[in-house]
């Protein structure tokens, strides 16, 4: 639970220190197709705070829509490259579960288990997540036997 808590504190203060006008701009406006490009092109300069903030907002406008299986891709990249691992964990479990027969499912299945471990605590803690991030992974060898990964 206070992982839970730290990645909310975490998310809030980057979201908080990286706002720009036209980030809120953008988040208040209904130009969902403007929304979509600017969320891309920070995605694609590495601004994932902005981009994350924008793709978390469009998620809920285009569920079921065209772009709902890039935006919830995105949105999972832009979290993992952020290093907020737990949150990107769960975006790529739920990519997998809702696009299961997307090109990038058994990428999504694959990222959800390697945030899982990379997220694992040191030997001498609570060994819970790690032996959920061991069980991913033997669940992802046992979905995709010829997977490269």
């Amino acid at each position: 639970m206070n992982k839970l808590h730290l990645s909310t504190i975490i998310i809030l203060t980057i979201i908080g220190l990286s706002s720009c006008s036209n980030v809120e701009k953008l988040i208040k406006s209904n130009d969902f197709e403007a929304k979509y490009k600017a969320a891309v092109k920070y995605y694609e300069e590495e601004s994932y705070s902005r981009a994350t903030q924008l793709f978390e907002n469009l998620s809920l406008y285009y569920r079921g829509k065209d772009y709902a299986e890039d935006i919830a891709w995105y949105y999972g990249q832009c979290l993992i490259k952020a290093r907020d691992y737990y949150s990107a964990g769960m975006q790529f479990r739920n990519f997998a579960r809702h696009f299961p027969y997307s090109d990038r499912a058994e990428e999504a299945n694959y990222l959800s288990a390697y945030c899982k471990y990379i997220d694992s605590p040191d030997y001498y803690l609570d060994q819970t997540g790690t032996k959920e991030a061991i069980a991913e992974f033997e669940q992802f060898a046992e979905r995709y036997p010829n997977s490269t990964h």
